[in-house]
């Protein structure tokens, strides 16, 4: 949904009666796209009032979020995500690979920090717990997830893959070794049949020769008494 732009009013008293560009957004515009602004304030001389106030309007998505597309680039479900702290309010500036069962989370979407649930990946972000962990997103979903606070900023990077994804390629993993497994046994079942096998067809090749031999030398026994 889009949203207008948020605080203009103020921020642009705040430029004409200060000396720093002051930054609006992100935002999402009445368009949907995903805004940047500055307002830069402009004066004849040094030490002058503000005679006027420059805005500058700038979209991220082709440069930000086209960084953040490409990982990761091997899941289905996988999102990169760059988020601006405001307060109690996140703002997303990325979401890729588009899914069917989780939507993208869009360009603008926001989240607030005190209705986020506590063991939820993100959550744990915030708080600066960087290290992967398990558990729900917004929807409930069950997720992968990881990411960290950008020390000295207001942003925040996270990534997340679907659990339902990882777990489907570890049980296809698992499926080819106990298939590997399976065909090494019966493989090597087949060859030690047919080791038994010619080793008792030689065995009873030396019981007939021996007889042979027996009954041979017996008859040369008999000829001689």
């Amino acid at each position: 949904a889009s949203m207008t732009i948020p605080d203009w009013r103020e921020k642009l008293a705040a430029a004409r009666s200060g000396n720093d560009i002051v930054e609006i957004g992100p935002y999402v515009d009445a368009r949907g796209n995903l805004q940047w602004d500055l307002l830069v304030p402009l004066r004849p001389a040094a030490g002058a009032p503000v005679e006027a106030v420059v805005w500058l309007q700038t979209s991220p998505t082709p440069h930000i979020i086209s960084a953040l597309a490409w990982w990761p680039e091997n899941y289905r479900t996988g999102q990169s995500i760059l988020w601006l702290r405001e307060g109690d309010r996140l703002t997303s500036l990325g979401g890729v690979h588009e899914s069917v069962a989780t939507p993208a989370l869009r360009p603008g979407a926001t989240r607030i920090i005190s209705a986020l649930a506590p063991r939820s990946p993100l959550a744990r972000v915030v708080r600066g717990e960087e290290s992967a962990v398990e558990g729900p997103d917004h929807q409930g979903v069950p997720i992968f997830g990881t990411g960290n606070v950008i020390r000295n900023s207001p942003w925040l990077l996270t990534s997340r893959v679907d659990s339902r994804e990882i777990y489907g390629t570890l049980r296809r993993d698992a499926w080819l070794v106990a298939g590997l497994v399976i065909g090494l046994l019966g493989t090597t079942g087949a060859a030690t049949s047919w080791l038994w096998r010619q080793r008792q067809k030689s065995l009873v090749n030396d019981r007939l020769l021996a007889e042979l031999e027996q009954k041979r030398l017996g008859a040369r026994l008999g000829s001689v008494m």
